[in-house]
């Protein structure tokens, strides 16, 4: 038998997370919002063949972003400065959903092959080292921090 890409994993986890050498290993970060909420994302590193990418999704609400109000957002490395501000507003208490996507021939991919995150929080900051699905493990390809006042 092959070993499993980190996307099969989570299908028969139904998303919960997974242990890859001794870490949990997600499939998205989803902060928990009761009110409004500045969220500062920081480019770290990226380290990729493809160009890399964060998705922010609010359920309920607006993320503020250069004044626009959107419910869904996409930051690529090329075109996204290193450090955006985003203002989450929502309307009752709802999820903030980040996660890795990258680009292949033109096509916003996620969540497939060993597509995951190594997440690590400490008072305010939450470090999401991304692996995109295109090759082995690889925690590099993508690195963000995301610092919530």
């Amino acid at each position: 038998m092959t070993n499993k890409t980190l996307s099969e994993k989570f299908q028969s986890t139904m998303g919960q997370p997974v242990e890859i050498e001794g870490r949990n290993v997600y499939p998205i970060y989803i902060l928990e919002l009761e009110k409004e909420k500045q969220i500062t994302v920081k480019w770290v590193s990226t380290q990729s063949r493809l160009k890399q990418g964060i998705q922010i999704k609010i359920d309920k609400g607006v993320i503020e972003v250069n004044g626009e109000k959107l419910s869904n957002i996409v930051l690529w490395e090329d075109t996204s400065p290193d450090v955006v501000q985003l203002r989450c507003i929502p309307k009752k208490n709802t999820k903030l959903k980040v996660w890795n996507v990258w680009e292949v021939n033109g096509v916003t991919q996620a969540w497939v092959g060993n597509a995951g995150m190594d997440i690590s929080e400490s008072d305010h900051q939450i470090r999401l080292r991304c692996s995109d699905g295109s090759d082995d493990v690889n925690f590099q390809n993508v690195v963000v921090e995301l610092v919530a006042d």
